[in-house]
């Protein structure tokens, strides 16, 4: 009867979400985020080209994040691939001696030798070059040391490149990412308010908000490192979601029109979420499989994307199916009394 009759049990559902909703504020007033080096200040390293013989996988991801952490025993690093051979390591802000060892380290790994001390410019493609150190606000780079390293066995075919990103960009990124979301938020209840109306835009949105709280709430209570991978996440969510919850408002219109006023608004909600459940069941496990694929076997910058994406997708379908109608066919409800 609970998947029968939805409408009946919505104090359930509605307590769930309730529950949860309260435990991730909380959880985010209190715990905070763990803030990734997108979110912080940091420095960055980039490798354009690895020597032949090195590809990227789990292996050379785990090493080369154990050259920055043995300059620097308590940095946060995260690496990910560029094209089909290069690098981009994220770590936590380093001083100059400490992006020295690291870049020391790295070309020793790819079989190279220690760079000039203070390199700080990059050079020309065929040679190791100094390293270029750039803040976030494109303050000008220090300067090029005088000589060049000497030239390696095939190693680096470019420069690797340094940045320093400042908590200056990093709060500005961060004002971004809430803006971001709140434009899709308002955008989504502008369309839906207009093909459907006022009162299944506000329950849409209302889903929305309900998703992205425990989404926000999950990284928080469980102190997940949240980056850039996250707001692409969040914003495939809202999309992903917000889709599910058009075909069932489209089944209560649609319902609308057939049953007439015969039927009570409950009907009208329960009828169009029970024949939304197999398409919206489906689509999610689909989606699931491949995304939970991703999760299991890939590496660490596909699972940062990847587990925001699992939880939205569960958090979706259930707001989808058992908030957003619901609370439409309560709120009709309560305006016909």
């Amino acid at each position: 009867m609970l998947f029968k009759n939805p409408c009946a049990y919505r104090k359930i559902f509605f307590a769930i979400s309730i529950v949860l909703v309260v435990v991730s504020i909380l959880s985010m007033a209190f715990r905070g985020f763990n803030l990734g080096i997108d979110f912080t200040s940091g420095t960055t390293f980039e490798i354009e080209h690895m020597p032949e013989g090195f590809k990227y996988d789990g292996e050379l991801e785990a090493e080369v994040a154990a050259i920055v952490t043995d300059a620097k025993a308590d940095a946060s690093v995260q690496v990910q691939a560029i094209g089909t051979d290069g690098i981009f390591i994220k770590a936590t802000e380093l001083t100059n001696e400490e992006t020295e060892m690291v870049v020391n380290g790295l070309l020793s790994y790819f079989n190279g030798e220690e760079v000039a001390e203070d390199a700080t410019n990059a050079t020309e493609a065929e040679e190791v070059a100094p390293v270029a150190v750039e803040d976030a606000t494109d303050v000008a780079v220090e300067e090029a040391t005088e000589e060049a390293a000497e030239e390696v066995k095939g190693l680096v075919k470019a420069a690797i490149s340094i940045d320093k990103v400042s908590a200056t960009t990093s709060a500005r990124l961060i004002g971004d990412t809430f803006k971001a979301v709140l434009l899709a938020i308002i955008l989504m209840l502008i369309y839906i308010s207009i093909r459907f109306d006022f009162k299944s835009g506000v329950c849409a949105v209302m889903a929305l908000a309900h998703d992205v709280i425990l989404m926000f709430g999950f990284y928080s209570l469980f102190q997940f490192t949240m980056n850039t991978s996250f707001v692409a996440a969040v914003l495939t969510i809202i999309g992903y979601s917000i889709n599910a919850t058009i075909v069932v408002f489209d089944r209560v219109r649609e319902n609308n029109r057939m049953l007439g006023k015969k039927a009570t608004w409950d009907e009208k909600a329960d009828k169009a979420i029970t024949t939304s459940y197999t398409r919206t069941l489906y689509s999610s496990l689909t989606t699931l499989f491949t995304i939970g694929a991703l999760f299991v076997l890939g590496v660490s910058s596909i699972q940062e994307f990847a587990l925001p994406i699992i939880v939205g997708i569960v958090c979706g379908a259930y707001s989808s199916l058992f908030v957003a109608p619901t609370f439409w066919a309560m709120w009709k409800n309560a305006s016909n009394k």
